[in-house]
This record gives C-alpha cells, structure tokens and sequence, in this order.
C-alpha cells in the first residue's frame, strides 16, 4: 500500500539555516548532521515509512530526529561513555497507531513496538545486540531474553525483526546455519 504523504526534504542550505528541528540551545537534534540528512533524503527519495537505526550515539531522553514526517521511538543508554543506542523511525500517520511493548532489561539493546495501522496487529523489534566478545553466559541470557520476547508477540502479531545483531554466534545457540565459519570458542 503506497500513501502520497509529503515528506519534507532536509537539504545542507535548510540544515543551514536552521529550518529544521532545533534543540533548546539552538543545536540540531542529533543524530549526527550528516547521518541525519542522509537517512532524511533516503527517507524521502525511496518512500520509506518504517525504519530501524541502530547506535544512535544518544544518551539519556535526547530524542533521535530524522524529519518532521517521522516520530522515533527509542531507547537510549544512559550510563557510561559509551553511545549505543537504538531507534525506530515511523511515519507520522502509523507513529500515532503505535505504542511501546518492550525493552530490553540486558545487555542486548532492543525496544518492540506494537501498532494497529494495518489489518492485522504488526510488532516491529529492533536489536542493537551484545557485542560477541561478552562471555557465552551473558551471550546465552540475553539471546534468550530476546527470541523469548519474540516468540510470545509472534503468537497474535506479525513480528518484524530488523537491527544489527552484532554477533558472530555460530552454531553455539542451535542456529541453523547462522555463521559456517566459526571462532574457536563457538565450536565447544
């Protein structure tokens, strides 16, 4: 189903002068400015109504912007230097037919979406995973905790994964052929 919705075109003479989105201090909303505009004109140019980014680089509630047709539900790290973060950009229109339903209480950095936009219920997941160098202990709850998630929405939803999973696990969890070369420690 293609909507003939006008998408606002964010282009380095608008960022310059200032036409977009600003934050109380009088800097863009972040992502990073080139990052944004480039994910705006993908947006744009191919018609996109949902999508997933993954290492937002946002801390705290600062809230990730695109465009002023997309809202962003997010979840962002709020300890540390260290800037994952992760988000999902909805087109207006669906965004307002959306609520949250999960996140993650691990290592793994997802947040679940529920929205009744379309005929059937759609529950869209996006995942910035737990990087592999983390033990196989860790690896294995957080990697529950996630496809556990799933399997319940997926019983009267849709379920939409997307993100970066970030972890070469080989065989080590039982997935089918999830990675034919493997590092040493996934082979045990």
């Amino acid at each position: 189903m293609k909507l003939n919705i006008e998408m606002e075109k964010v282009t380095w003479e608008r960022w310059q002068a200032k036409e977009c989105k600003e934050e109380e201090n009088g800097k863009p909303k972040k992502l990073e400015k080139s990052k944004q505009m480039s994910i705006s004109n993908i947006v744009n140019k191919y018609d996109i109504r949902a999508l997933i980014v993954s290492e937002t680089h946002l801390s705290g509630k600062e809230k990730p912007y695109i465009n002023d047709n997309m809202t962003a539900f997010f979840d962002n790290r709020s300890e540390g230097l260290n800037k994952g973060g992760i988000s999902i950009f909805l087109e207006n229109s669906i965004a307002r037919k959306t609520v949250i339903i999960g996140k993650s209480s691990s290592e793994n950095e997802w947040i679940a979406l529920k929205t009744s936009y379309f005929n059937i219920p759609v529950v869209i997941i996006g995942i910035y995973g737990t990087q592999s160098s983390k033990s196989k202990e860790i690896l294995q709850k957080t990697w529950d905790e996630f496809w556990d998630f799933a399997e319940r929405a997926r019983e009267e939803n849709m379920v939409i994964i997307g993100g970066d999973l970030n972890c070469a696990l080989g065989r080590a969890f039982k997935l089918r052929e999830n990675d034919k070369k493997m590092r040493k420690r996934d082979k045990e």
